[in-house]
């Protein structure tokens, strides 16, 4: 009977262990999803204009600061949308057990939208942005940003490998014809002439 009994009560705190671990894992899921749910973000002005920020895409991260740029859509009222881009500079602070960061001290650091909006728009829009952007409670993915960062220096790669170079420019005066070769010529004699033949040529 007591083998029993405790065999039972060893089995009931196996099973209270795995619901608390199952509790935890569900409350770090339901955090990471709250950080993809405030995406995209509206600001509604007096005037009637909405702006929405959507997800900033990290462009690079050290220390705590990040810089970001994101797209952002402005809707007069009773008007089309007009789509542009902010840049900001912010600071962060990582909670390392649910991955999470949290944008403080954001500073929007250039907007640029189409011709068609002329300057004091944008600056309007650029201080509306500053004002509105300090109160929101801004958090992304801790390792949706350090992928997004990676994947961003991969492209810089590529980028800063991509030759841009004009290729060589060959001028001629009297008619010619260009000859491929496969590196240095090699020359054969042709017999009974006075010729000789490019052998590494198509």
């Amino acid at each position: 009977m007591i083998s029993v009994s405790l065999g039972l009560k060893n089995y009931s705190l196996v099973k209270i262990s795995i619901t608390s671990v199952s509790i935890l894992l569900l409350c770090f899921i339901f955090i990471g999803n709250q950080a993809y749910a405030q995406w995209p973000k509206d600001i509604l002005a007096k005037d009637g204009t909405n702006i929405t920020l959507y997800q900033p895409q990290p462009e690079s991260f050290v220390g705590d600061k990040l810089s970001a740029r994101a797209a952002v859509s402005v809707t007069p009222a009773s008007k089309e949308p007009i789509f542009g881009a902010i840049w900001m500079d912010t600071r962060v602070a990582t909670d390392r057990t649910t991955r999470i960061i949290s944008m403080v001290d954001v500073k929007v650091t250039n907007v640029k939208f189409p011709q068609a909006v002329d300057s004091v728009s944008m600056k309007k829009f650029k201080t509306l942005l500053e004002t509105e952007i300090i109160k929101w409670d801004l958090q992304m993915s801790l390792d949706d940003l350090l992928a997004t960062l990676e994947l961003t220096d991969k492209e810089k790669d590529l980028n800063d490998n991509f030759k841009t170079e004009a290729p060589k420019i060959i001028i001629s005066t009297q008619p010619a014809l260009l000859v491929l070769i496969d590196g240095e010529p090699k020359l054969e004699k042709i017999e009974d002439s006075k010729l000789e033949r490019i052998m590494n040529s198509p």
